[in-house]
C-alpha cells in the first residue's frame, strides 16, 4: 500500500460546487485536494442560469448563449417577457476557469473513486479502489445528489424534476419567433381529454440558425414522472407547431431531486452543493448558488482552522457556514411552496405562475435565488397570497393545514433545525 496522501481539505468530486470550493479553500492557504473520477472531470448535464447570480464578472463570461428577455407562456397562451438575463452556461468555459483557480492555489488533483470515509479524532481517511489511503483534516463530499460518503438517517421519498430534452436541428420555429422559452405551458397541442392531466412544460432555447435545445419538464413529481411520457409530449407539441426533427445532436434525460433530507448534521464529512440539499426547491438550480456560496463556506474553514480548532469542530463550522439556521428556515419556506405547487392542477398551477411573474422583478427574483432571510421570503409569499386568484388562495391554505404546515411552522418560527 502507497503513503497515505495527506491534506487539509479533501474534495470528492470533480463538479461545478466541488472545483468551487477547493479553488476559494486553496486561495486562502489550506493545502486542497479534489479527487474525481477524471482530470479533466466530465460534466455531461446542461445547466442555465439567471446572469446576474453568478459571484463575479469571470464566471458570468463562461457562457455560450444569452438572453436578455425570455418569455413565459401559460396555459391560455397568453405570455409575459421578462425584463432578466438568462444564460446558457459553457461548460469548457466554466470548467477551465474554475480549473485555473485551483492551479492558482496548488490544488493537488487525483483521479479515482472514494470508497469509504473513517474518522479519526486527527481527521478523516478515505479509501479508493486503488486502494491508497488519502488523509485530510476535513473530507468534502461533492458528489452530486445522494452523495454517497454523507450519513442520512432520513428515508423520505423526495419529489423529483424530470425532464426529457434534445439538441436537434429544427424545420420550422418551435418557439414561434422567441429567443427562449423560460417555462411554456401552453396545451394546446394535448387532446381534450388532457386538459386535467399533469402539467409539464417547454423549456426551450434558440442556439443559432436552425439548431434548438428544446426540453419537455415536469416541474416536480412524487412519484415522477416517467421519462418516456416527457418524451412523448414533446414529440406532439412538436409535431402541433408541424416542426420536423432532422438531426439530434444530443439528448438528455433529467432527473433531480427537489426536497431531498438534508444529511445529518454536524457529521465529520461536510457536504457541499447538491449533495448537502442546495437545490432550489421551486426551481431545481443549484449550481450558480454553489459558486456564490463557497467563498463563505471557504472563509468560515479556513477561519477555524487558523483558530487550530479540533477536527470535529472544523465540520461542525463548516456545516454552520453551509446551512446556517437562516437559510434552513428559509429552505422550510421553499418546501411549504414545492408541497402547494404539487397540489395544483395544470389550470391552477399556470394560474400560480401567472401571478408569482407579475411580482415586481425584484421580489420574485430574490425567491429564486435562495438566499434570503425567512421574512423577506415570507413577505414575498403573502404578496403572492394577496395578488393570487381565489382557486390558489384555496389550495394555498388547504396545504397550510396539511403535514406540510410544519414546513411553514418551521420557516416563520426560530427553531432548532440544525439541533
Amino acid at each position: 500500500m502507497s503513503r497515505p496522501s495527506r491534506f487539509d481539505i479533501l474534495v470528492i468530486g470533480g463538479g461545478p460546487a466541488g472545483l468551487s470550493l477547493a479553488a476559494e479553500t486553496a486561495d486562502r492557504g489550506l493545502d486542497v485536494g479534489v479527487l474525481a473520477p477524471s482530470h479533466p472531470p466530465e460534466w455531461p448535464n446542461n445547466y442555465g442560469a439567471w446572469r446576474d447570480t453568478f459571484p463575479d464578472d469571470e464566471l458570468a463570461a463562461c457562457t455560450s448563449h444569452t438572453w436578455p428577455h425570455p418569455v413565459v407562456v401559460f396555459e391560455d397562451d397568453t405570455r409575459r417577457t421578462l425584463d432578466r438575463t438568462y444564460v446558457r452556461i459553457d461548460n469548457e468555459a466554466l470548467r477551465e476557469a474554475l480549473i485555473e483557480r485551483c492551479h492558482g492555489g496548488d490544488v493537488r488533483w487525483m483521479t479515482g473513486w472514494a470508497e469509504d470515509v473513517r474518522h479519526t479524532p486527527e481527521g478523516s481517511k478515505v479509501s479508493r479502489r486503488d486502494d491508497e489511503t488519502l488523509k485530510a483534516r476535513l473530507v468534502v463530499d461533492a458528489t452530486g445528489p445522494g452523495g454517497g460518503l454523507l450519513e442520512s438517517t432520513a428515508s423520505r421519498e423526495p419529489a423529483l424534476q424530470t425532464a426529457h430534452g434534445i439538441v436537434a436541428r429544427c424545420e420550422g420555429d418551435p418557439l414561434a419567433g422567441d429567443a427562449m422559452h423560460f417555462m411554456n405551458y401552453s396545451r394546446a397541442h394535448l387532446p381534450e381529454t388532457a386538459s386535467d392531466d399533469v402539467p409539464s412544460f417547454l423549456y426551450g432555447m434558440h442556439l443559432g440558425g436552425e439548431w434548438y435545445f428544446l426540453e419537455e419538464t415536469r416541474l416536480a413529481d412524487r412519484p415522477p414522472l416517467p421519462a418516456e411520457r416527457l418524451e412523448t409530449r414533446l414529440e406532439h407539441r412538436l409535431q402541433s407547431k408541424s416542426i420536423e426533427i432532422h438531426d439530434v445532436l444530443e439528448t438528455e434525460h433529467v432527473s433531480i431531486p427537489m426536497d431531498p433530507p438534508l444529511p445529518d448534521r454536524p457529521q465529520r464529512t461536510l457536504g457541499f452543493g447538491a449533495t448537502s440539499g442546495m437545490v432550489h426547491p421551486a426551481s431545481g438550480f443549484s449550481v450558480t448558488r454553489s459558486l456564490r456560496r463557497a467563498s463563505d463556506v471557504a472563509g468560515a474553514l479556513a477561519d477555524s482552522m487558523a483558530r487550530g480548532a479540533s477536527a470535529r469542530q472544523v465540520a461542525r463550522d463548516g456545516w454552520e457556514a453551509v446551512w446556517p439556521r437562516e437559510l434552513c428556515r428559509t429552505r422550510q419556506l421553499h418546501l411549504f411552496g414545492l408541497e402547494m405547487m404539487l397540489e395544483l392542477d395544470a389550470s391552477t398551477l399556470s394560474s400560480f405562475f401567472q401571478a408569482f411573474f407579475e411580482l415586481p422583478e425584484s421580489d420574485w427574483s430574490t425567491y429564486l435565488s435562495a438566499d434570503a432571510s425567512p421574512a423577506e421570503t415570507a413577505r414575498i409569499m403573502l404578496t403572492l397570497f394577496g395578488r393570487a386568484p381565489f382557486s390558489l388562495k384555496r389550495t394555498i391554505t388547504s396545504t397550510s393545514f396539511s403535514p406540510s404546515a410544519q414546513h411553514l411552522i418551521d420557516g416563520l418560527l426560530p427553531s432548532t433545525l440544525l439541533d
